[in-house]
């Protein structure tokens, strides 16, 4: 189902953890250098792929082939489903009401956060799927309403049994991960839950009324399978979800418009490589790169590759021969438990007292707890209302396993679940998959390869065909080692004091940017996601196509302090710490380019010059003032100084910029290149050149004309550095109007180009001046090997010195 966030009390101990799974990490990549070694097929012969089972690992891993693989690499696809409607899990139903309204509910993935679910996020950006906030409030209903509390309700929890369940919460919120610090040959590791809690001596009320149920809604399990459920695996996966701290924890999302959204694109992308309605009845190998599929009307084809995206035990049902006696061992491994589930508007299956219900609801009995019930099935009601911010006064639910069906007039849908169950001996069998993982053509991916949730899912599925592709995911850096997002923390656990100044620092300096940015973005649009929770804050035209949108993904709320004191300074220093990325881009230059063509589009437009002025945002005057009083504090500008500083930057040798600057001038400064601004769509194009440099509306030298819409298109340079730079100093050379009679003065000739060019082009007299030794020597040996110096005469010397001759 996803996910939840509930109340939690406490703060936990400061710890270093080694990063999670990092053997299996390491054995993927093993995986994915054998696959590359192995590749070897008859030249222009597409490789033929199989994926069985199109919830959000297959479509994930299907998603991946088809857009990310190098050219010559491209893959023939097929994608088997059993049913008639894709998704998985990802299924949305539509109920027509009285009134003809129709409302969309998810009863299956319901929920995701910005920072546990990474590759989720990332995909959504891509298909350009919206999210919105969602309430994650967790009850619990005992022994027909006798017990009742809700996580958003603090008058539920008065009594001698609510103080006896939060004292242990409190104790358990700030010793429980203590366990996670435990070494892999540490017995605790292999403790239940039950043996955990009778370890510490945890009392009835906690262990009824909160961690039992709030595990069982989460895994959609029996309190029996709960209890028997490894408790280093679900301490660290509360530990990654914040689940046991009070502060700092993940805003949680909804797909705004459900999660059918994202399905329909990919299987748009997909077209008749999917097929509906195809059951797989069997897979038998014949040899390396001969794995033949069989559906259930008998048609049988041969795939060099074959994915399983579906239940482990489907997949070892669909397997014949040597290869079903190979992998029984591996995944008989991982047991699921079915679930009967209702979409319904009855709301006798929610807890007695209203002011007790929550988004999620877990409704049982004490003897279902420890008593001779607790094998049943777990009873947990979601409500949609709520959880999916629907619009309509009727209410609905989804339950799982209720004690009673719901009135037969109030029900919309009838459906059957199977979810995974984790034992101590499941985290030793997603470990061993990896040994099997690719032999003789064959993979598995799913949810069961993590902790059962929707980002499991689909980064089991890109892990595949990253190692199949040869690839990394489109969102990840060139310089990660991981092809995907790993598993990761929402946040650290423990947070200084200055952090937190920070983060409120940061929130009170993202007013003034708003009302900035507000002002200044009126075409195009550009979005901001905020830290930890992910909300947007929208600017400009909202109805603009997703080709003229740019969204910024904000990482640290210090971004905004930067920027407000700093203004574009503070963007560039923002960006080189890390603070913000673009959305969407692959991390290439490809973001900054449409970022800065959104920005210059506005500056240009009517009026734009002064919406996109300095001195419009106010806060930026307090960052000059900061920076002049450091200047003049701390900075020795004398005669003297100034002589230490341009030593201490230039005198450290010519051989560092001969390596990073242009070989014939050694320009340290911005070339122009010819450029070309290539629509996405490849269907146009459109050149700027140096004849293109028109004077800035603000005065601050040139700028590019900006006629171009600024998201649609990326920017690439053409021609060499060294024509670039002998383009710029030609244009300012020009721009000047120098002329043959005139002598030029350069100060700070740096290492002599536009000296030597000025003289070699128009014959005038130029006097240079610097303070580096360095650059002083190696510009006077290019004038002797060029015969300037009857042209050219360099001096060491302060240009104040200089001026006052």
């Amino acid at each position: 189902m996803g996910n939840q966030n509930s109340v939690y009390f406490g703060a936990p101990p400061v710890r270093k953890k080694a990063p999670q799974h990092a053997d299996i990490q390491e054995a993927w990549r093993q995986i994915a250098s054998k696959v590359a070694r192995d590749k070897g097929f008859e030249h222009g012969r597409k490789r033929k792929v199989a994926i069985i089972g199109s919830g959000v690992a297959g479509l994930g891993a299907a998603y991946h082939l088809l857009t990310c693989a190098a050219p010559g690499e491209e893959v023939e696809l097929v994608v088997y489903e059993a049913s008639g409607t894709p998704g998985g899990h990802a299924h949305t139903e539509l109920v027509r009401e009285e009134d003809g309204k129709i409302i969309a509910c998810d009863t299956g993935f319901m929920v995701f956060n910005h920072q546990n679910y990474p590759n989720l996020v990332e995909l959504f950006a891509e298909l350009g799927v919206d999210d919105e906030n969602t309430n994650m409030s967790f009850a619990v209903s005992m022994d027909e309403g006798k017990v009742e509390w809700c996580s958003e309700s603090v008058k539920t929890l008065a009594g001698p049994v609510y103080r006896a369940m939060l004292k242990d919460m409190l104790r358990f919120n700030r010793t429980a991960s203590n366990l996670l610090l435990a070494e892999p040959e540490d017995p605790r590791r292999a403790w239940t839950l039950a043996e955990f809690l009778e370890k510490e001596k945890y009392g009835p009320e906690f262990t009824n009324y909160y961690i039992v149920p709030m595990c069982a809604a989460l895994w959609s399990s029996s309190a029996a399978d709960v209890l028997a459920a490894s408790a280093y695996a679900l301490l660290t996966f509360m530990d990654n979800h914040c689940m046991l701290q009070l502060f700092n924890r993940p805003q949680w999302k909804t797909v705004a418009q459900r999660s059918q959204t994202y399905v329909q694109k990919i299987v748009a992308l997909l077209g008749e490589r999917l097929r509906l309605n195809a059951p797989v009845k069997k897979v038998v190998v014949h040899g390396k790169g001969k794995v033949e599929v069989t559906d259930a009307s008998y048609h049988a084809e041969t795939f060099d590759e074959a994915i399983f995206a579906c239940h482990p035990d489907q997949s070892l049902a669909l397997l014949e021969g040597e290869a079903r006696v190979r992998l029984a061992p591996y995944l008989e491994a991982f047991k699921y438990a079915p679930n009967a589930c209702y979409l319904h508007s009855d709301p006798r299956l929610m807890p007695r007292k209203k002011e007790a219900w929550g988004s999620w609801n877990y409704i049982g009995t004490s003897a279902g707890m420890l008593g001779p019930g607790r094998e049943k099935p777990v009873f947990v009601t979601y409500w949609l209302n709520q959880l999916q911010n629907l619009e309509t006064e009727t209410p609905y639910f989804v339950s799982l396993n209720p004690l009673f069906p719901p009135d037969r007039a109030l029900t919309h849908k009838i459906l059957r679940e199977s979810h995974p169950q984790f034992t101590p001996a499941t985290e030793a069998a997603q470990r061993r998959m990896t040994e099997v993982q690719g032999q003789d053509g064959l993979w598995f991916c799913g949810a069961w390869m993590g902790h059962g949730f929707h980002e499991d899912g689909l980064r089991s599925g890109l892990e595949v065909a990253t190692a199949l592709s040869g690839q990394k995911a489109a969102w990840m850096p060139p310089e990660a080692e991981a092809p995907v997002y790993p598993m990761v923390k929402a946040h650290m656990n423990a947070r200084s004091t200055w952090e937190r100044c920070q983060d409120l620092l940061g929130q009170l300096a993202c007013v003034p940017i708003r009302n900035f940015l507000a002002s200044s973005i009126q075409e195009g649009c550009l979005v901001l996601r905020l830290p930890g929770t992910g909300d947007k804050l929208w600017f400009g035209d909202r109805t603009a196509g997703r080709k003229e949108t740019v969204v910024l993904r904000v990482q640290s709320w210090w971004f905004f302090v930067r920027v407000a004191l700093e203004y574009d300074l503070g963007l560039a220093r923002a960006y080189m710490a890390g603070e913000f990325e673009v959305e969407g881009t692959g991390w290439n230059s490809d973001g900054l380019t449409r970022l800065f063509l959104l920005f210059i589009r506005n500056r240009d437009a009517p009026s734009g010059g002064k919406r996109f002025a300095v001195s419009a945002l106010l806060t930026s005057w307090i960052g000059y003032g900061l920076n002049f009083l450091r200047y003049r504090l701390s900075m020795d500008n004398s005669l003297a100084g100034s002589r230490q500083n341009i030593s201490a930057h230039y005198d450290i040798g010519n051989d560092l910029y001969t390596l990073m600057l242009d070989k014939s001038l050694m320009m340290y400064s911005s070339a122009i290149y010819h450029l070309e601004l290539t629509p996405s769509s490849l269907t146009a194009s459109a050149e700027a050149t140096s004849s293109d440099l028109v004077p800035a509306g603000n005065g601050n030298g040139v700028v590019v004309k900006s006629s171009f819409p600024p998201s649609s298109y990326s920017m690439a340079f053409k021609g060499s550095l060294e024509d670039a730079q002998l383009r710029k100093v030609d244009t300012l050379i020009r721009t000047c109007r120098v002329e043959r009679k005139h002598t030029l003065l350069d100060i700070g000739f740096g290492w002599g180009g536009i000296a030597i060019r000025a003289a070699e082009t128009i014959g005038c007299k130029v006097v240079g001046i610097t303070l580096s030794k360095e650059q002083k020597a190696l510009a006077e040996e290019k004038v002797r090997a060029k015969g300037l110096e009857h042209l050219i005469h360099f001096e060491l010397v302060d240009y104040r010195v200089f001026a006052r001759r």
